[in-house]
């Protein structure tokens, strides 16, 4: 009996050596440059990845970032990061990401321009319906867990084609008077365009770095 307080005691101060010291935002800020930047960019701003900001995150929890950030995101380029970071890292880059920019996002005029992609040359494709089905009656149905849109024949539900989105498309697709052309917008400010027609995206421009933030006129590409 005279024993056990000592041995407990021993087993609760090797339980509280083990655990993960917490981490500051200094060093979260280190971890984030060493294991994110490369692919969400040098201010959070997004690159191949999406932008890590306060803003493009708010409807996303931080414990959906935290499983994120640990296990990965199916169907996609993140990787899961359980392997290289402790549970108090993946805390400190959680509180890190919504914590605001210690610099002040901008995008300018010539952001906008630099980021416009011509994807395919609209010139070469063919006017009217490529694929059978009938280009008045297909489902676009966007897939937010993994970030990729199928086009769907409304008549038997037949897959026409998929193809991987930018990060958490907002709005629903919108669609060109005629339907040859539906327009996606994704929240950190991607908007590209897909011809239903030739089943190709066209183009793609990032007009902003929040889509909220964003009005315009929707127009045919050509």
């Amino acid at each position: 009996m005279k024993r056990a307080f000592p041995l407990t005691l021993l087993a609760l101060v090797s339980s509280l050596q083990a655990a993960p010291q917490a981490v500051t935002l200094e060093q979260a800020a280190s971890l984030y440059e060493q294991h994110c930047q490369s692919c969400h960019g040098a201010n959070r701003l997004g690159g191949a990845g999406p932008a890590l900001l306060p803003e493009s995150l708010s409807r996303i929890k931080p414990d959906e970032t935290r499983q994120v950030i640990r296990d990965g995101r199916p169907a996609s380029q993140m990787a899961a990061y359980a392997h290289l970071l402790d549970d108090a890292q993946i805390d400190g880059l959680v509180s890190y990401l919504y914590q605001p920019s210690a610099t002040p996002p901008t995008w300018s005029d010539a952001d906008l321009q630099a980021s416009h992609r011509i994807l395919t040359d609209i010139t070469t494709l063919p006017t009217s319906a490529q694929h059978g089905a009938d280009p008045l009656n297909l489902f676009v149905v966007v897939e937010a867990g993994n970030h990729h849109v199928r086009i769907l024949d409304g008549e038997n539900f037949e897959e026409l084609a998929k193809f991987q989105s930018h990060f958490a498309l907002h709005g629903g697709p919108k669609f060109s008077p005629d339907g040859r052309f539906v327009y996606f917008a994704s929240r950190d400010g991607w908007v590209s365009v897909y011809d239903l027609h030739n089943l190709k995206m066209i183009a793609e421009v990032r007009a902003g770095l929040i889509i909220r933030h964003i009005a315009g006129v929707q127009t045919i590409p050509g």
